[in-house]
């Protein structure tokens, strides 16, 4: 017989939290060849974590996990990085696992660059293209504008400076810091301004902390990812137009070595500023725009628009539709200023 290709034998997991112990996976045990196996279950029945589990992203509390003979643990060394080459774990909801601060094509290629898969960026960027290609054989339509204006019109017509022009039923404005003067045109004055944060990133840097760590009165934050470790912080207003200013990123660079010892040059790092979209009042701008019923709003989420945007999707969809949304969306309305 074949040896399998992954074996788990009596695994077990349990988390510790404040109301006691939680027995996520208790005395799991399967083995795999090239077949397929479905593993269903209400949620929190432990299918992700036993994902998470065989991705060696989680530790076993007992039990072991074997692929292709060989022991799988939550150890990040170089073994466990060539075998992460060869698996992967794809999310219940793929779309809600992007980083919104980043377009869609960095993500796609990263893993290939973190896993040296592929060499080169232009390499990486044409196995981006396949994919694009793929979803487009299969139905899906992709325009690209930069729009200046929404028309009033009971249809709105999305106008862009170039002549590019779209009609449509309904339109929802979520373009984050660049959101102001479409409300604008709208007849809606927000008053948001953009806080730029800044943060350096090393990928495939481990074993400096094992958590997220902020430095009390220092500014910064450093965070372990999977892909490498993060230092960030600083905030300023700075609109759209003004260049980076990475000397902030190297202040907290300079900071984090005063206590981390073992930090890459700062030179080696992946330096990334981004536009929080960000109001006075600290609500995101949820609801119909002034001139147009048809023209929905959601932006304006400051530091937390990962964190608030399934819910703000929800109420947006709701909107759209013409429903009467789950909670009061009155309090985001563009309107209140």
């Amino acid at each position: 017989m074949d040896q399998p290709l992954l074996e788990l034998d009596n695994l077990r997991v349990d988390f510790h939290t404040p109301t006691g112990i939680v027995h996520a996976v208790r005395g799991l045990s399967f083995s795999l060849g090239r077949e397929r196996l479905g593993i269903v279950g209400e949620s929190g029945c432990g299918k992700s974590t036993t994902a998470k589990l065989v991705l060696g992203l989680l530790p076993a509390t007992r039990g072991t996990i074997r692929f292709e003979g060989g022991p799988v643990g939550a150890q990040r060394d170089r073994a466990w990085r060539a075998l992460r080459q060869r698996m992967q774990m794809v999310p219940q909801d793929p779309l809600a696992a992007l980083d919104r601060r980043l377009p869609v094509g960095e993500q796609v290629v990263e893993p290939l660059a973190i896993h040296a898969l592929e060499a080169n960026a232009e390499a990486r960027r044409e196995k981006a293209l396949a994919l694009f290609e793929a979803a487009m054989a299969r139905g899906a339509t992709f325009e690209k504008g930069a729009i200046t204006t929404i028309s009033t019109g009971e249809r709105p017509a999305l106008i862009g400076a170039d002549g590019f022009q779209r009609v449509v039923d309904r339109a929802v404005v979520a373009a984050g810091a660049w959101s102001k003067p479409l409300a604008a045109a709208l007849g809606d004055k927000v008053p948001l301004d953009t806080e730029r944060g800044y943060n350096v990133s090393f990928p495939r840097v481990s074993g400096l902390t094992s958590r997220p760590i902020g430095f009390e009165g220092h500014g910064f934050v450093m965070t372990p990812l999977e892909s490498g470790l993060r230092i960030g912080g600083a905030v300023e207003f700075g609109g759209l137009e003004a260049a980076p200013n990475h000397a902030r990123t190297r202040i907290l660079y300079d900071k984090a070595s005063q206590f981390v010892e073992g930090l890459p040059a700062f030179e080696t790092g992946t330096l990334w500023m981004g536009f929080r979209p960000s109001l006075p009042d600290s609500l995101p701008v949820i609801g119909a725009a002034s001139r147009n019923p048809h023209v929905v709003y959601a932006f304006g989420h400051g530091h937390l628009g990962l964190t608030q945007s399934a819910g703000t999707a929800e109420l947006a969809a709701d909107l759209v539709e013409g429903k009467a949304p789950a909670i009061d969306a009155k309090p985001f309305r563009a309107q209140r200023f």
